[in-house]
């Protein structure tokens, strides 16, 4: 009996630990992707959900242009007296202003054309908050591996002090070697230290964008970077470029309607004009309808104010339009010659060993146990093996950012170009 109580507990025991090991898995262990950062941003993130609170503003505006006047009701009574004699009368009423059938259109486009540019503007932020998560994403992953680099080498500098230690005993060393590496231990320690630092406020930064609702990161590790970066590029993008972002659509829109208001504006030059009709009563027995028009006499004021306003937001609008497509091309310039210069570079940095690296490494630690390598000889080897993979990630950090970039200028993805 013991032995089958025996098996169950043993059974039990590993299914509890396989089950606590797949809840470690799926409770935000996995390594992040940029694809899943990406998502978890669009989703999260309130630039997107603040952008959009524009848009439901803007059909508001719609709503309140396109409705129909109300109808006015009007009820009027005479009870005159004079003497024995005595008249009376009186009449209700129906009105509107006739003005919406020629104002209303106008101004109704208009506000059609505001929520055509917010939308525009939501997928922008969209555009912008793309690159800030990708460039995040970016630093921390080689900030995570040049932190690996310093753990690394931390831990050839504890086997070294302890085989100084075994060699100064036998007197194999000085003083002055040993107490040198204790302190180069130190130091590389520090930038161990600074590194970690570095790698966490970039994985804050990181996490605050996909996770801005969250106080703590709900990820540790990233995947590699696995992006299609194209062999070449089209000789001028702009073109398409100013077809495509979504800034420059929406500041056409805002032209568009502020085109469509100096319109709506200038069609209230006309007189107010009001109709009603209603049904009047007298004393005397005589009845019927009565029909009424009362027309504006624009005399004094023509809406000269408005116009000119308006007319200048619209040549205000055209301006920076202009700029902005003038902006748009010296982005799209600069983006395109840094990519091409970290293109060109990218070749003999990522054909770099970093295996071979870490066995120069690991052979200078021996041949300093053995004694045929002094500590300066050693020294020189860990600084070149620190400096090596610092100047490998610097360079592809840059390089990754500068093709994000490029995309954000060019509202382009990597299957577009």
């Amino acid at each position: 009996m013991k032995y089958p109580l025996f098996f169950f507990t043993c059974t039990l025991i590993l299914f509890g630990t396989g089950l606590l090991l797949s809840q470690n898995r799926h409770d935000g262990k996995a390594p992040l992707s940029l694809q899943e950062a990406l998502n978890r941003a669009y989703e999260n993130h309130p630039s997107i959900q603040i952008r959009q609170t524009f848009v439901a503003e803007a059909e508001g505006q719609k709503s309140a242009v396109a409705a129909l006047p109300n109808p006015e009701f009007s009820y009027y009574r005479e009870d005159l007296n004079h003497g024995e004699e005595s008249y009376g009368e009186w009449m209700l009423a129906a009105g509107i202003p006739l003005n919406f059938l020629w104002e209303r259109w106008s101004a109704k486009t208009a506000a059609s054309e505001q929520i055509a540019a917010q939308e525009l503007l939501v997928d922008d932020v969209r555009r912008k908050l793309k690159f800030e998560v990708q460039q995040a994403y970016g630093r921390y992953l080689y900030l995570s591996k040049m932190s690996g680099v310093w753990r690394e080498v931390n831990s050839v500098f504890e086997t070294a002090v302890h085989t100084a230690e075994t060699r100064f005993s036998d007197g194999d060393i000085s003083n002055y070697e040993l107490q040198r590496i204790i302190m180069e231990r130190l130091r590389y320690q520090k930038s161990a230290a600074d590194a970690e630092a570095a790698r966490l406020a970039q994985r804050h930064q990181l996490s605050f964008l996909i996770f801005p609702q969250h106080a703590h990161a709900g990820f540790d590790e990233v995947q590699e970077l696995n992006i299609a970066i194209p062999a070449s590029l089209p000789e001028d993008l702009t073109a398409a470029v100013l077809q495509k972002r979504p800034d420059v659509l929406a500041a056409v829109k805002f032209l568009e309607s502020q085109e469509s208001a100096l319109t709506a504006e200038k069609w209230k030059r006309l007189p107010e004009l009001n109709f009603s009709y209603g049904y009047k009563e007298q004393s005397d027995d005589l009845s019927g309808s009565v029909l009424q028009l009362s027309l504006g006499i624009p005399i004094f004021n023509i809406n000269q104010g408005k116009v000119r306003k308006t007319r200048a937001e619209r040549d205000r609008q055209t301006l920076e339009l202009t700029l902005l497509e003038k902006q748009v091309e010296s982005e799209i310039h600069h983006a395109v010659e840094q990519f091409r210069f970290y293109r060109d570079q990218y070749p003999q940095f990522n054909d770099a060993n970093e295996a071979g690296f870490q066995q120069a490494l690991s052979a200078a630690l021996a041949a300093y146990k053995e004694g045929e390598m002094s500590l300066v000889e050693l020294l020189d080897a860990v600084n070149a093996y620190v400096e090596t993979f610092q100047i490998r990630y610097d360079f592809l950090t840059q390089y990754y950012i500068s093709f994000f970039e490029l995309e954000k200028v060019t509202a382009m993805s990597s299957s577009e170009f």
